[in-house]
C-alpha cells in the first residue's frame, strides 16, 4: 500500500497517570501501525509519569522498506503532560451572538486565557459546541466544572456561561428620498433615520461608515442600519437618496437699481424690480439677515438679491448684487400757485441736495427775465423776483420757458419749458 501515517497527532495527560500509553493507539482510524517512532520512544510506548511535565514532539514514520508500503510519509506527535494544578474554571462567562450566527462555537474558546479546558459543560451543550442559529432567540445560562477526578487538577471548580441569542431589530425608519438646501450645507449629520443604535454607511455591501460631516450631495446614496444593544445584530439596510436644491438667482429687471429720490424708495421698489417670486434683499454676498421690505434705499450702497423657493424654502446659493442709485430725477412741466397747497410751487425734486450750486432762469413768452433762483432763493411761488412792472402778484396763466444750470463742472445745463395754471 501507498505509505501514509495520518494526521498529526496531539494529546495531552497528567502527570500523575503511570499507565504506559501504546502510541500507536493514537493513530488515525485505518493508518498502518508498523511505522518507526523517533527516540526516545522508538519502542511506542510513552509513559506520562516517566516522561514528566512538558511538551514532547517526535514523528512517526512509514517508510516502504520495513512496512509492506511503498514511499515514505511521516507525521508529528505532540504530547502534552501537565502538572497538578488547583481547580479554576475562571471568571464568568458572558457572551451574544446574532440569530444569523449558523456557525458553531467552541465554548473552550469563550473562557480566560490560561484556564484548563479539560472541564466538563452543563447538558444540553456537554459536547462543547454551542450554535446561535440553533439554540434559537433567548438567553441561556449553563455551568463549565473543573473537577479534580478527570482534569490533573485538585479540587472543584465551576464558572458560569450567560449566552444571549438576539434577534435582529427592525430596519431604521427614514423617508427614501430626503431634500435639502444647498445653501446650508448639509452633512450627513442631518439625514434622518430613526431606529436603534443606527449607522449610516456609504455603499451597499456596508463597509465603510459615514463620518457625520461629510458633505452631502445631489444624487447621493446612503444606507442606514439599526444595530441592538449588544451591536451583535444588524438590521436590513434602508436606503436614503439625497436631493440638494438650489433655486436660480432673480434677474433684475433694465434699469432695476434706478430710482427717484423724492419717491422714496424702500427695499420693497428694489424687490419689485426683480423677476422671480420670493425675491429676498441683503446687505453682504453672504450670511446675515434679509432687509426688511420697509428699509429705506440709500444711494450708492451695493445691495444683494436672492430667491427663495416657495415649495422647498430653499434660498439661492447666489445672490445678486445692486448697486442703488438713489438721485435726483425729473423736472415737473407745469404747477398751480392758486394757495391751494397743492403744487403751488414749481418744484424740482433734490435739486438743492443733488447740484448745491445750481442756478435757474425763468421767462415769459417775450424773453423776459420773470425768476432767478439757487439754492438760496427756494422754490418759485409764480411771482417775479426781477425789477419790472410786473407786480407783486402771480404771473399771468400760460407756457413759460427755464433754462436750470447745474454748476458742477460736469452736467450739461438744461432748457425746458412749464405751463402755469391757476
Amino acid at each position: 500500500e501507498e505509505a501514509e501515517a495520518g494526521k498529526p497527532v496531539v494529546a495531552s495527560f497528567c502527570v500523575t497517570e503511570t499507565q504506559d500509553v501504546q502510541l500507536t493507539s493514537l493513530l488515525g482510524d485505518g493508518i498502518n501501525t508498523l511505522g518507526d517512532f523517533d527516540a526516545p520512544f522508538e519502542d511506542g510506548i510513552f509513559n506520562p509519569a516517566t516522561a514528566g511535565v512538558g511538551t514532547f514532539e517526535f514523528d512517526y514514520t512509514l517508510d516502504g522498506a520495513d512496512d509492506c508500503v511503498t514511499g515514505t510519509s511521516t507525521t508529528t506527535f505532540t504530547i502534552t503532560v501537565r502538572d497538578i494544578e488547583e481547580a479554576n474554571a475562571g471568571a464568568p462567562v458572558v457572551a451574544s451572538f446574532c440569530i444569523t450566527e449558523a456557525q458553531d462555537v467552541q465554548l473552550t474558546s469563550l473562557l480566560s486565557d490560561g484556564i484548563n479546558t479539560l472541564g466538563d459543560f452543563d447538558a444540553p451543550f456537554e459536547n462543547g459546541i454551542f450554535n446561535p442559529a440553533t439554540a434559537g432567540v433567548g438567553v441561556f445560562e449553563f455551568d463549565y466544572t473543573l473537577d479534580g477526578a478527570d482534569d490533573c487538577v485538585t479540587g472543584t471548580s465551576t464558572t458560569t456561561f450567560t449566552i444571549t441569542v438576539t434577534d435582529l431589530p427592525d430596519a431604521p425608519t427614514a423617508d427614501a428620498n430626503q431634500s435639502f438646501c444647498l445653501i446650508d450645507n448639509p452633512t450627513a449629520a442631518d439625514l434622518v433615520a430613526t431606529g436603534d443604535n443606527v449607522i449610516i454607511y456609504s455603499d451597499a455591501e456596508l463597509t465603510t461608515v459615514v463620518d457625520a460631516t461629510t458633505a452631502l450631495t445631489d444624487g447621493a446614496i446612503f444606507y442606514a442600519v439599526a444595530n441592538n444593544d449588544e451591536a451583535t445584530c444588524s438590521s436590513d439596510a434602508t436606503t436614503i437618496t439625497v436631493s440638494l436644491t438650489d433655486p436660480a438667482a432673480p434677474t433684475l429687471s433694465t434699469d432695476g437699481d434706478e430710482f427717484c429720490r423724492s419717491d422714496n424708495p424702500t427695499v420693497q421698489d428694489l424687490i419689485n424690480n426683480f423677476t422671480g417670486s420670493g425675491v429676498l434683499i441683503y446687505t453682504s454676498s453672504t450670511g446675515g439677515s434679509p432687509l426688511a421690505a420697509t428699509t429705506a434705499l440709500e444711494n450708492g450702497v451695493t445691495y444683494y438679491g436672492a430667491s427663495l423657493d416657495g415649495t422647498t424654502g430653499c434660498e439661492s446659493t447666489e445672490r445678486i448684487a445692486v448697486v442703488a442709485k438713489v438721485e435726483f430725477c425729473g423736472i415737473p412741466e407745469g404747477f398751480s400757485p392758486n394757495g391751494d397747497g397743492i403744487n403751488d410751487r414749481f418744484v424740482i425734486p433734490d435739486i438743492a441736495e443733488n447740484f448745491p450750486n445750481y442756478s435757474i432762469e425763468i421767462f415769459n413768452r417775450w424773453g423776459n427775465v420773470v425768476f432767478k433762483g439757487n439754492a438760496n432763493t427756494g422754490d418759485w411761488d409764480g411771482i417775479s423776483n426781477q425789477s419790472g412792472t410786473l407786480g407783486d402778484d402771480v404771473l399771468p396763466v400760460g407756457v413759460y420757458f427755464y433754462i436750470l444750470n447745474y454748476n458742477d463742472g460736469q452736467t450739461s445745463p438744461v432748457q425746458g419749458k412749464l405751463y402755469l395754471s391757476i
